[in-house]
């Protein structure tokens, strides 16, 4: 098989937020995650499993669950994307109450590919935030104003 370009290694990251985790298509997941792909999160399942959980909690708790591909840098055979996830909350995520608002989730992702599949899933996610606009987690400063 030949070398994919890094510009199809894009199209394949695109594709994957646009019909993947946007419309929650898991058959889109299962054509571009490799099978013994690497992805960890203590709170999810290992591999695509864990992949296919989040994308179903991000879908059913949120309406119109949605990304914007805010920042995209290539080089080789690894793409990485600065990402806002945006939906109206809907119902509980994390066992609070939906507020009914338009929540954003914000993170970066790494994506390593082989023959236009992605075999490793790297992400940071802006949890305390998005925890903090759910209501699930209480509003406080790092460093309190001086008074």
């Amino acid at each position: 098989m030949l070398k994919a370009s890094t510009t199809d290694n894009v199209a394949v990251v695109k594709r994957l937020f646009n019909e993947g985790f946007s419309g929650g298509h898991e058959d889109v997941l299962d054509e571009i995650f490799d099978p013994n792909l690497t992805f960890e999160d203590p709170s999810l399942p290992p591999g695509i499993e864990g992949i296919k959980a989040i994308v179903r909690k991000n879908n059913s708790s949120f309406a119109n669950w949605h990304f914007v591909l805010d920042e995209i840098v290539a080089e080789d055979n690894k793409v990485a994307v600065r990402w806002t996830g945006k939906g109206t909350h809907v119902a509980s995520f994390a066992g609070e109450t939906p507020t009914h608002k338009l929540i954003q989730l914000h993170g970066i992702s790494i994506y390593y590919l082989k023959e236009g599949r992605i075999y490793a899933d790297k992400v940071i996610v802006d949890n305390l935030a998005f925890l903090r606009e759910l209501g699930a987690m209480p509003d406080f400063q790092m460093v309190p104003n001086k008074t």
